[in-house]
């Protein structure tokens, strides 16, 4: 049995504590130097050099099979590797579509993966910064910015450069899983990918709509906010197919677009599923209840649930995503 090759866990643990250890640092300013002025081979070499140095070990890399990389787009703009069109969700998916989830919810395997990325020139590595609200750059402007700054803002500037790297890298480990599915526009695109198809499986949805619904930044920090953190039991299959079933329907149009009531709607599943084990119904059945029972309660201006409801599942952590 092969296993895919990705960074040891506590090296890449001992390097991003390094890196975010001091703000503004000797460290933060050498990886920004680094991200803006090498590419490549030369980058992916120096940042490993820094792990081993960070880790005091040589032995940084585990796993005897090189992960493939997308065969398309040979070369990625800055907003194709940050916000993936679906085609090129596509690309990444099909290069990894044997990964299974257990692999694809580590932070150094994506960490490996990114690098070879960087290796292979398909991305530059001041990519990792890039400003999600500005489209027309591609990292270096930002870092410029931040190691010009003077005063008392520098420190905190640089260190928002650095965070951004390391989040697009892999996903920051001290914000766990879900900042993997959130931050790290590859992994981002494996589980939106994964979980649609799912649903087509599951609950015969349509892969395309699905996709695009998944993709929609509101539904998929709250879904999978809730699936990795805090209403784990949302991870059950049918019963997150027939959210996403709902989501989909004329009925659950109103809830797409507003944080308040779509997170009412995911609290009010989650904690009927405690206690009415919706897991086992089917898609369909589940999509009903949220249309009947629960979305008719949840007025448009509502406030999220109370985070004090019980349930009777002793505190039983679902398995994250099935």
């Amino acid at each position: 049995m092969t296993i895919l090759k990705r960074y040891r866990a506590d090296a890449f643990r001992q390097f991003q504590k390094a890196m975010m250890k001091v703000r503004g640092g000797e460290m933060q300013v050498e990886l920004l130097q680094a991200a803006k002025e090498q590419s490549g081979g030369d980058f992916a070499n120096w940042l490993e050099a820094k792990m081993r140095q960070c880790a005091g070990n040589d032995n940084i890399i585990i796993g005897d099979e090189e992960p493939p990389l997308p065969r398309a787009p040979v070369k990625y703009t800055a907003p194709e590797f940050i916000e993936p069109t679906s085609v090129t969700i596509r690309y990444m998916c099909d290069a990894w579509q044997t990964m299974t989830p257990g692999v694809a919810c580590s932070a150094p395997v994506w960490a490996y993966i990114v690098v070879r990325m960087i290796a292979a020139d398909m991305i530059k590595p001041h990519y990792l910064i890039t400003a999600t609200n500005r489209t027309k750059t591609d990292g270096s402007e930002e870092i410029g910015a931040a190691l010009n700054t003077t005063g008392d803002k520098r420190a905190q500037a640089i260190d928002k450069c650095v965070r951004a790297f390391l989040r697009r890298l892999s996903g920051l480990l001290e914000r766990g899983a879900r900042s993997i599915y959130q931050n790290c526009p590859p992994a981002r695109a494996w589980w939106q990918n994964h979980i649609a198809l799912e649903a087509v499986q599951n609950a015969g949805c349509e892969e395309k709509p699905t996709i695009k619904l998944l993709k929609a930044p509101l539904v998929w920090e709250l879904l999978s906010d809730k699936m990795a953190s805090q209403l784990t039991v949302i991870a059950d299959l049918n019963l997150r197919d027939g959210i996403i079933m709902f989501l989909q329907s004329d009925s659950g149009a109103r809830f797409r677009g507003d944080k308040k009531t779509l997170n009412s709607l995911l609290r009010g599943i989650g904690i009927m599923s405690a206690w009415r084990a919706l897991g086992i119904f089917p898609p369909k059945e589940v999509e009903e209840i949220l249309r009947t029972e629960i979305a008719p309660n949840i007025p448009d201006d509502s406030a999220p649930a109370a985070d004090n409801v019980k349930s009777d599942n002793g505190g039983r952590r679902t398995r994250l995503f099935g």
